[in-house]
Order: C-alpha cells, then sequence, then structure tokens
C-alpha cells in the first residue's frame, strides 16, 4: 500500500511541478544540481525537483555563479510537507563549495518567483495570513538575500 501511495505522489508532484525538472530527469540536469536535489531528497525522505536557476554574477568578481532554487516534497511524513533551498555554487577560487538555505516551508512561506539583480537575490513569495488555508498563502511578500563570504545572508524584507 505504501508503494502505491508513495508512486501516486510522486506522480502529484510531477504534474504540479510542470515548469519544473524532476529530480528523477537526472539526464536533463548537470551533476551538481542533481547530486544536491538528491541529497536533500534523500535527507527528508522526499522528492526533489528543481524550480529555477539563474546564471549571475552573485560575488561581484565578475565570473558569473549558478544559483537554482529547488524544493523537496515530503513522501513518508505527510504528503503535503514542502520545503525549498536556494543553492548557491559561487565561481571564485576561495568559495568552491555549495552554499545552501531553507527558504520557504509548507505554513510559512512558498517561492513563487526568483530574480537577481545588482548581486542581490529577490524571492518573490507568499506568505500565510492568519485565516489561509495550507494550500493558499494569500499575503505577497519579497525577501532579499545576498552572498556574502560564501554564506547566504537575508539583507532586507520588503
Amino acid at each position: 500500500m505504501i508503494k502505491y501511495f508513495s508512486i501516486l505522489i510522486l506522480v502529484i508532484v510531477s504534474r504540479h511541478c510542470l515548469y519544473c525538472q524532476s529530480v528523477f530527469d537526472k539526464e536533463k540536469m548537470d551533476k551538481k544540481t542533481y547530486k544536491l536535489i538528491s541529497k536533500y531528497s534523500k535527507q527528508l525522505q522526499g522528492a526533489g525537483y528543481l524550480e529555477y536557476k539563474v546564471i549571475s554574477d552573485l560575488d561581484c568578481d565578475g565570473i558569473n555563479d549558478t544559483l537554482i532554487l529547488f524544493g523537496v516534497e515530503a513522501i513518508y511524513r505527510s504528503a503535503n510537507g514542502t520545503k525549498q533551498f536556494l543553492g548557491i555554487w559561487l565561481s571564485s577560487e576561495a568559495n568552491k563549495g555549495i552554499a545552501v538555505k531553507e527558504v520557504g516551508e509548507r505554513g510559512s512561506r512558498i517561492i513563487d518567483t526568483v530574480y537577481v539583480q545588482d548581486h542581490d537575490i529577490f524571492l518573490y513569495s507568499r506568505i500565510y495570513g492568519d485565516i489561509d488555508a495550507q494550500c493558499c498563502p494569500s499575503i505577497y511578500d519579497t525577501v532579499i538575500y545576498r552572498i556574502e563570504n560564501g554564506e547566504i545572508l537575508e539583507v532586507n524584507r520588503k
């Protein structure tokens, strides 16, 4: 029964994320993106998917870096548990690692769009109002992040 339920959840996640790349479409993703999403999917026992990939100079060194927004939809704990993460690979010699930060979660904030301008990362999102159902946050919000010393920091909320 659990096996069939898990397959059903994967189908729902795939249909929900028509604009996303499923983590199981390994051929469509570069290796580092696939490994990162797979790692978090395994840790959270869920199905991971890529939502956005942005190439931009995030650390002001004149060389483009890679930013992804990915989500993990819980399979075993809760059919509706979702977490969203920013993952950033910097091009600079000193910061060859990956910076990852949880930026969204069902029940608190859902990220709709990512936009980069002047080294700032704008996350356009919706947060939950007092009477919102868990499916449908209704209050629009923007959170701004920046990468500093290899770390993703929140710098402002609009």
